[in-house]
């Protein structure tokens, strides 16, 4: 009988400190990406800016305008991955907020011609989204701050609910041992 309580304690144990393990594993995954992506993001945004500016100072070639297009691109389908991540309501508002941005900044670059040197309208336009861009990834990272701290609270309470449990299982076995 002692044996078999025994067993049967050391499986409940094992078995709450499995799906600790495993609930933490999902959790750490899925922030491991995020970051991964959100580091993407960041090198992206930074690299339109460049190309707008150069854009802006007029010393932008037509490969240059090529490659803001292909960065276009690139952070459309990278902001794309990193909304599949997100079920609030707010943060997958600026990400769909900065695809509507870096979208407009590529039909607007595949108009935009550099020897028509009039089509000021056009450039400013360039400006203005980039910094709009740049707006809206800088209210995203306030909120994924906001997400990683609830991220570790939900980390904290997975850890007190297990111990809770394995230590009123240690209890119940003291007793059923006595």
């Amino acid at each position: 009988g002692a044996n078999l309580m025994v067993l049967a304690i050391g499986f409940t144990v094992f078995y709450f400190l499995n799906t600790l393990n495993k609930s933490i594993e999902n959790i750490t995954n899925d922030t491991n990406q995020i970051s991964l992506l959100t580091d993407e993001v960041r090198i992206s945004a930074v690299s339109i800016l460049k190309m707008q500016k150069k854009i802006l100072t007029k010393s932008a070639t037509e490969d240059d305008l090529g490659k803001l297009n292909s960065l276009c691109d690139g952070f459309h389908s990278q902001l794309q991955r990193l909304d599949s991540f997100y079920k609030e309501v707010e943060v997958k508002k600026t990400i769909s907020k900065m695809i509507g941005y870096v979208d407009a900044l590529k039909t607007i670059v595949s108009k935009v011609s550099l020897f028509s040197r009039r089509d000021s309208a056009g450039l400013s336009t360039i400006g203005d989204l980039s910094d709009k861009i740049l707006e809206a990834f800088s209210e995203f990272q306030d909120m994924q701050y906001y997400q990683n701290e609830q991220r570790d609270k939900q980390i904290k309470s997975i850890i007190g609910q297990t111990r809770k449990y394995m230590l009123i299982s240690l209890i119940l076995t003291f007793l059923f041992t006595i």
